[in-house]
């Protein structure tokens, strides 16, 4: 929630989210159900809210990240070309 600034919603399934979802897709590819079941069968049980004093902080960190990559591009071409 903090890194993107928004509100995550917590669903009741955890465990097999990710097989859950997987197959709803394969369903909904093979033309079996429409996302219209994702919504149904996916209750929400909690909402963690962001924090402002972290979503700043965030910003400061990826400031810093892109501000060290560009510096840093060249240097990284240079040791592609090397391991060539």
């Amino acid at each position: 929630a903090d890194v993107f600034g928004l509100p995550i919603h917590m669903l009741e399934l955890k465990g097999e989210a990710t097989s859950w979802g997987a197959a709803v897709a394969a369903g909904v590819g093979a033309g079996i159900y429409d996302w219209s079941i994702a919504a149904e069968r996916s209750q929400v049980v909690a909402v963690v809210e962001p924090n402002p004093a972290n979503r700043q902080r965030y910003d400061e960190l990826l400031n810093l990240f892109t501000e060290s990559y560009l510096a840093l591009a060249p240097v990284y071409a240079r040791l592609a070309r090397i391991g060539e």
